[in-house]
């Protein structure tokens, strides 16, 4: 069963009832390391964007 099968009875439970079932409480690090590294790739993607941004406006503003 997944997490997000759960998500209403996770914000709805006590936090004993959570801890009891420990079906639901599952972390997987896997997860976390895909997250941190699609983060870093969408700021890498936005620098690149902004450069290319900022030399095709100076040379529009420029003539």
């Amino acid at each position: 069963m997944e997490l997000k099968d759960h998500v209403f009875e996770l914000t709805t439970a006590s936090r004993e009832e959570v801890v009891a079932n420990k079906e639901i409480v599952k972390f997987d690090p896997s997860q976390m390391i895909g997250i941190i590294k699609r983060k870093a790739l969408i700021k890498e993607l936005a620098v690149a964007y902004h450069v290319v941004w900022l030399v095709v406006s100076s040379t529009f503003f420029d003539t």
